[in-house]
């Protein structure tokens, strides 16, 4: 993804969704909408310190049912793109499409090196879904 096609997504960031124990916030969550307001594309980017750190109980709920074919998660609560906004950009149990191959694992190592940066795909493989 280029700097140019960023600027074509609305950047939200801890946003709750529903899982089936409960919920877990997606760390940064991009959202790409047409003229229309229709949404085009949906990622959710999961920020950890190192490569290493497992996902927590309820991201292994989440995103594990996206990986085994769930298409969709239900926003837990109202959501707000900026804090000053009045309406809401998202309303509670509005349903969220999500694609398994549009949630992403970013990790830095504890540093502000971008060279330590590493940005992978969550799969099965990639992450202990048990």
């Amino acid at each position: 993804m280029t700097p140019e096609n960023l600027k074509l997504y609305d950047i939200l960031t801890e946003v709750p969704l529903g899982t089936t124990g409960g919920f877990m916030k997606a760390d940064i969550l991009l959202i790409k909408k047409n003229a229309l307001g229709k949404i085009e594309d949906t990622i959710i980017i999961e920020n950890k310190l190192s490569q290493g750190t497992a996902l927590t109980k309820r991201q292994k709920e989440g995103f594990g049912a996206i990986i085994n074919g769930q298409t969709s998660m239900k926003i837990k609560y109202d959501i707000k793109l900026n804090d000053n906004d009045v309406a809401n950009y998202f309303n509670k149990d509005f349903n969220l499409t999500v694609s398994n191959n549009r949630i992403f694992k970013i990790s830095d190592a504890g540093t502000d090196k971008i060279g330590n940066v590493t940005i992978n795909k969550i799969t099965p493989d990639s992450a202990d879904m048990t």
